[in-house]
């Protein structure tokens, strides 16, 4: 695979992205291709994105919604784990006309101490700190608590993707958090499991504000409304079980902001 590609944000026009030289499945095989990575949520996330917005990339990978936020005048923290990976992050940011944001090679949690990235063999999103996955290889990582490192109401737009470990993230950020009125984050059962969690500690997690919960369908680009029952009811089918090893994204969103998607 090159380790190079350009892709065409719409709104922003062509970007270079530096790809992973291990094997990457997904998002470097996405971007290769000269192709969007998840291109609904992207759409998403740059109509809540603007000059001056306080973005918070959690799982930033090689830096897709990192370059996007800043290309787009957002102040940007953006944390990835993997030391690899988040050379591609710094190197992206570089390579675009030098967009600027506070990238942190840690890994977030709801304590501070030291974990174990499982490294995926074949999908290099798919990385999973202190998960019960054993025969994988594996780098230790510092764990920090997101409160500590960015203080109270530090954002407005959040975007959180670690593969299960989402539960101790926000609880280790519920100060730094308690002000963002837009939250991306991935409900994956599996993944929850294997880290040690269930859905309801995902859903008791959630920040204080009055959040709307919409699933992000990507197959029809449509959003739709879900309260807490009907998503609980969503997830009990077998193929969000941990067996079944599907996924929901979800968009919380705060009461001001419920216009936006109407034009959705």
């Amino acid at each position: 695979m090159s380790r190079d590609a350009t892709v065409t944000i719409p709104g922003l026009g062509a970007y270079q992205f530096s790809l992973q030289s291990r094997p990457d499945e997904y998002i470097s095989a996405t971007l290769q291709r000269g192709e969007e990575w998840e291109p609904f949520e992207s759409f998403l996330f740059r109509s809540f994105v603007g000059k001056g917005t306080r973005v918070c990339d959690v799982g930033a990978n090689l830096g897709w919604y990192t370059v996007q936020a800043a290309a787009l005048g957002a102040q940007v923290f953006a944390v990835e784990p993997d030391p690899d990976t988040f050379a591609l992050l710094q190197e992206n940011l570089r390579r675009n006309g030098s967009l600027v944001a506070d990238a942190r090679c840690v890994a977030l949690g709801a304590a501070e101490g030291a974990g174990v990235l499982s490294l995926s063999a074949t999908n290099q999103g798919d990385h999973r700190l202190d998960a019960r996955r054993p025969g994988t290889a594996t780098v230790p990582v510092p764990v920090r608590r997101l409160d500590d490192l960015v203080g109270a109401a530090a954002f407005d737009v959040v975007k959180i993707d670690t593969q299960g470990s989402e539960v101790a993230i926000l609880r280790g950020g519920r100060a730094a958090l308690s002000a963002a009125k837009v939250l991306f984050v991935e409900c994956w059962p599996t993944g929850l499991e294997s880290s040690g969690f269930e859905v309801d500690d995902l859903l008791g997690a959630v920040p204080a504000p009055p959040l709307h919960c919409f699933e992000i369908d990507t197959h029809t680009w449509r959003l739709w409304s879900l309260s807490v029952e009907q998503l609980r009811e969503r997830l009990s089918s077998g193929r969000y079980s941990a067996e079944g090893g599907d996924h929901l994204d979800l968009l919380l969103l705060h009461d001001d902001l419920l216009p936006v998607v109407r034009h959705i």
